[in-house]
């Protein structure tokens, strides 16, 4: 298996594919078994598609079939919020029972780190007394 659990073989029913459009990636789960490989090369469209079943060393995978009916319970679904439930958390979600977005979690540390250094800096010119900080 290569860096962030990205894995060059073919998939497997119930593998997660990351579909890599530039700053961000689509998630899906692997269910070709179910004669569903136009509605696939349809998603992937021209974007690099790896198999990246990025939690694995994280958490146990659930056993396939239970990870293709957890996605089939999804169908139809309304809810998306690119915050909270997004397609990698559903993908994560139907795989290991965890709902997780990496991609999330990367901007709210980034966001977070930068907005620390921010009041730092305005705590720093405050006790200065520089009177453009009010």
């Amino acid at each position: 298996m290569g860096s962030k659990g990205i894995e060059s073989r073919r998939p497997r029913v119930g593998d997660l594919l990351e579909f890599q459009r530039g700053v961000y990636s689509h998630w899906a789960v692997f269910a070709a078994s179910h004669g569903q490989v136009d509605e696939f090369w349809e998603v992937a469209g021209s974007s690099p598609v790896v198999i990246n079943n990025i939690l694995d060393n994280e958490y146990s995978h659930l056993p396939a079939g239970e990870i293709l009916m957890n996605a089939t319970s999804k169908l139809g679904a309304t809810g998306y919020d690119v915050v909270c439930a997004n397609c990698e958390h559903f993908a994560t979600w139907c795989r290991y029972g965890k709902a997780r977005s990496i991609q999330v979690e990367r901007v709210k540390h980034t966001v977070s780190s930068y907005a620390g250094k921010i009041r730092d800096n305005l705590v720093e010119l405050a006790q200065r007394g520089n009177p453009t900080v009010s």
